[in-house]
């Protein structure tokens, strides 16, 4: 995974000017889009589609992966940026595994 982030993040800018709405235009954008295609659109391929938009735009964000505490493994992953979640964080229940 942080191959695949690293080489999302040193594509070339797209040059298009940065609005500060733009961040969380995009990440509304990746939910509804991805949530209505078929396939896996999960929370994990949701973030990777938002973080090489952003990085396009030269944003530096934050991919976190987070677990919910208790018997069976259960995972979850957003973006966010500058501590702020761009997508849905699961609401705090999830305990931060890694930040990448």
């Amino acid at each position: 995974m942080p191959e695949v982030l690293g080489r999302l993040r040193a594509a070339r800018p797209t040059g298009i000017a940065e609005h500060p709405g733009t961040p969380f235009r995009l990440a509304w954008a990746v939910e509804r889009i991805l949530g209505r295609l078929p396939g896996d659109t999960r929370c994990l391929v949701r973030s990777v589609v938002l973080v090489g938009l952003l990085a396009r735009r030269s944003v530096a964000t934050t991919l976190v992966i987070g677990v919910l505490p208790g018997d069976r493994l259960k995972a979850h992953a957003w973006v966010e940026l500058d501590g702020r979640a761009l997508l849905d964080d699961g609401g705090s229940r999830y305990e931060r595994l890694t930040e990448l």
